[in-house]
């Protein structure tokens, strides 16, 4: 049976999006990368870099029928927000953590995929730093006995956000706003 293709737009080309777009570009279900970004400048200049075309709105990308998912690289406080959007248009979702900014919304992202039998995945990805892809392989061998207890902590430099910067207040984030980092490498 084949599967069904993604056709899938970047919703923000920032430098975080930029490591998606080769992954997706080759991956084998994959059949077409657009991207987007308020800045229309950034969003040629991702084009030219990729070879992607450009899709001008966030609602162009929602409305065209040659999308059927969305890859959410905006500032987190929209990420709710802009996956709720997707999910109501009938797209596909994959963000970039958090997952949203409130209980709220996070249960309407639950909600919005069983009512709409769509797919959310929200992209964390340290499980795949290197010291936990080891340390799983080290659990499956047998090799830490029983697990018993765990505790888990993740450091994030926010000094290259700006985040003393005066103009970017949506940076000062609290300290736990980034706990899935903590607690993937536990899972």
């Amino acid at each position: 049976m084949e599967k069904k293709k993604i056709r899938i737009c970047i919703i923000g080309c920032g430098q975080f999006a930029r490591h998606f777009i080769p992954l997706l570009l080759n991956h084998p279900y994959v059949e077409k990368v657009a991207v987007c970004d308020v800045d229309a400048k950034r969003a040629e200049e991702y084009s030219g870099e990729f070879g992607t075309k450009v899709i001008p709105s966030f609602d162009d990308a929602l409305a065209r029928k040659d999308i059927n998912a969305v890859a959410i690289f905006v500032p987190r406080h929209l990420h709710g927000p802009f996956a709720i959007a997707a999910l109501k248009a009938g797209k596909n979702v994959y963000s970039a953590v958090p997952m949203a900014s409130s209980v709220d919304d996070c249960r309407e992202i639950v909600k919005l995929v069983k009512e709409k039998d769509l797919v959310y995945m929200m992209g964390e990805t340290c499980i795949y730093y290197p010291c936990s892809m080891f340390c799983k392989k080290a659990y499956e061998r047998g090799d830490f006995g029983k697990f018993v207890y765990g505790e888990a902590q993740y450091h994030h430099d926010l000094l290259h956000f700006g985040i003393l910067r005066n103009d970017m207040p949506s940076l000062a984030i609290p300290p736990l706003y980034y706990s899935t980092h903590s607690v993937s490498m536990l899972l």
